[in-house]
């Protein structure tokens, strides 16, 4: 139960990180601002949305997508951290404007994780 509670927790902090909704700024830009503190459809569409959390095999960290969306480019972005369950600092383990990764899992041992990415992998 604690840990769905903190799952919870942590899907509500950061349903709340927003993203960048221009090409002028990052497509993960943490530190957006409510323009003139109007809630508009763009400023929502700006907002992170959390997703794929996995609680690795000894429960002691979660590993999740962020995704957020550009209204200009039409495209979504997704990003992969992992975040201590007892909290802390998240860590940002990709970062790849260009694409887009999906479907964490932990390896049983829990020293890595595997995701897929479309990324080919060709140049």
């Amino acid at each position: 139960m604690k840990h769905v509670l903190m799952v919870g927790m942590l899907a509500a902090l950061f349903a709340c990180t927003t993203h960048e909704s221009t090409k002028q700024m990052s497509h993960n830009n943490l530190n957006f601002k409510v323009p003139e503190g109007v809630m508009t459809p763009e400023t929502l569409w700006s907002f992170g949305r959390i997703g794929n959390v996995v609680l690795s095999p000894d429960k002691s960290t979660l590993a999740y997508t962020i995704s957020w969306y550009n209204i200009a480019e039409n495209k979504g972005y997704s990003e992969i951290y992992t975040q201590r369950v007892e909290g802390g600092k998240r860590v940002q383990l990709t970062e790849t404007p260009e694409f887009n990764e999906s479907n964490v899992v932990w390896r049983p041992d829990g020293k890595k994780i595997g995701y897929l990415s479309a990324k080919s992998g060709s140049n």
